[in-house]
């Protein structure tokens, strides 16, 4: 009896162990190219179970930041940037939401002699 148990047991186990696991994706978006200075730092789900990311853009010689809210169905909801002047650089460092859906983003304002910190703080609306 211990034996047709040990092998009932190692018939399942093996064929457990062959099967494969599929993730099936529901939508796909792109933004940008990393290689084109185009990148997500951050990201984090809201209230509401949208994808809310934060990103750095290279603009010219400049950096810029982006926000985007990005609705569970993949669809855009909104889109922010927070360009600097053609002279400063601006760089998105991480995001937080709080219960409210309020987006709180920290990052560095660099303007060719001084780096200074900031966080800002968003809506759930953008």
């Amino acid at each position: 009896m211990k034996i047709k148990l040990a092998i009932v047991i190692l018939i399942i186990s093996a064929s457990a162990i062959g099967q494969k696991s599929y993730v099936n994706r529901d939508w796909d978006l792109s933004n940008g190219n990393p290689s084109n200075g185009h990148d997500e730092i951050s990201c984090a789900l809201d209230p509401s179970g949208n994808l809310v990311y934060l990103g750095n853009h290279q603009n010219g010689n400049n950096s810029d930041i982006f926000l985007n809210c990005i609705h569970p169905n993949g669809n855009v909801a909104w889109q922010q940037t927070c360009p600097s002047s053609a002279t400063e650089d601006d760089w998105g460092i991480d995001l937080v939401i709080d219960g409210s859906g309020n987006i709180y983003v920290t990052g560095v304002h660099h303007n060719g002699f001084n780096k200074d910190y900031f966080t800002a703080k968003y809506t759930q609306s953008g």
